[in-house]
């Protein structure tokens, strides 16, 4: 199995993943999210760096936690996948939740694409 994803996420992984790789909170669609994480997030800010986890403040006080779940050819396309789990909530009020994405890059210089949500 072929694999042009990093060892470990880092700050570039996040920068780079499909502007739709957020919690989807209900009432807003996601359609209109085509880019980057950082090309759609211009108030991201990256709170903590851990091995395998990195947490991210966004705009209308959503906290983030991108952590890798697992790595594998999930899509059984000969190249490597990886589960990852959103963990969050809004700092200024009690919601919480987590949602859970799948994604790939095909090739070096492809981009992250989101394959499957839930």
């Amino acid at each position: 199995v072929k694999s042009f994803l990093p060892e470990m996420p880092d700050v570039q992984f996040i920068k780079g993943l499909p502007g739709r790789s957020i919690p989807d909170l209900g009432g807003q669609s996601l359609d209109n999210r085509d880019g980057t994480l950082i090309e759609i997030e211009h108030e991201l800010e990256f709170l903590s760096v851990d091995e395998g986890a990195i947490e991210v403040a966004l705009a209308d006080d959503l906290v983030v936690r991108y952590l890798i779940m697992a790595r594998a050819d999930f899509n059984d396309d000969g190249v490597e996948d990886v589960l990852l789990r959103l963990d969050w909530y809004v700092s200024s009020a009690f919601g919480k939740g987590f949602d859970l994405l799948m994604l790939t890059k095909t090739a070096e210089n492809s981009k992250l694409a989101l394959i499957w949500r839930r």
